[in-house]
């Protein structure tokens, strides 16, 4: 499903003519976000330069980190606490101690100068608002710049960190953030002022938080909590043509925003 997603938002940016626009694009550290990128760019000609950045990692989920909602429901937390941890903006998990069975897998997905970078640790557990927090630096640094000289620039990464991103940089407010779920695979194009970095209005037949899905508006996407939708499957059998899956989490799966 995660290589059908990946084809099938690259073939959707080529054939908008934004692919080709491009000219610099961000992916996180986390091998299921570049290799997303890559399989994006299969049999076309986009050619660009790709930066890498831990701040651009999934959010960590502490203890619930590595767990699919069912088994920590059915086994650690209860329901409740579990969906405040998962959807609220600043209440974070419960933290991963030393023994957690997936500690030393995260560990390992920093070198040693990013963790000096995070003050000496790995982080042991985010909420969004955190997320945001270390997103916010890079954001700044390395791909404000290009907005302000007006380039085409593509960001890969992950449901929350995307999430944290929107909810920080477009001032999206807490609520609207909460219960926000991003479409996995589903390009989401912004026009950003070049001044500000805030959004520029777009058409509002698939808008989402003043960015354009890249979906006809008889299958748009429902993007809540509160409700579920087909369309995004339906899409992806006229888009995709692999059976094969990208690996990562059950719960982590990639999201693409220019």
């Amino acid at each position: 499903k995660g290589k059908h997603e990946a084809s099938g938002a690259g073939r959707m940016l080529h054939e908008r003519g934004i692919l080709d626009l491009v000219e610099v694009a961000f992916t996180s550290k986390l091998k299921r976000s570049y290799e997303t990128l890559d399989l994006m760019l299969a049999n076309t000609t986009a050619n660009f330069s790709a930066i890498r950045s831990w701040r651009l990692n999934e959010r960590h989920y502490g203890a619930l980190q590595g767990y699919n909602k069912e088994t920590i429901v059915e086994s650690f937390y209860d329901k409740e606490s579990v969906r405040k941890w998962r959807r609220s903006w600043d209440v974070p998990p419960p933290k991963m101690p030393d023994n957690h069975p997936h500690y030393s897998v995260v560990r390992e997905q920093y070198s040693r100068e990013e963790i000096e970078e995070m003050g000496g640790d790995i982080p042991r557990g985010e909420s969004l608002e955190q997320c945001a927090q270390r997103l916010l630096p890079f954001w700044n640094e390395y791909i404000m710049p290009h907005v302000k000289e007006g380039k085409c620039i593509l960001v890969v990464a992950h449901a929350n960190s995307l999430r944290s991103l929107i909810g920080t940089v477009f001032d999206v407010s807490k609520a609207e953030i909460e219960k926000l779920r991003i479409p996995t695979g589903s390009p989401l194009v912004y026009n950003l002022d070049s001044m500000t970095g805030k959004p520029l209005p777009v058409p509002e037949e698939c808008s989402m938080l003043e960015g354009e899905l890249l979906w006809p508006i008889e299958e748009c996407p429902v993007l809540f909590d509160e409700y579920y939708s087909l369309s995004v499957q339906r899409n992806l059998k006229k888009y995709s043509h692999s059976d094969e899956d990208v690996p990562g989490n059950v719960d982590e799966k990639e999201d693409v925003k220019r």
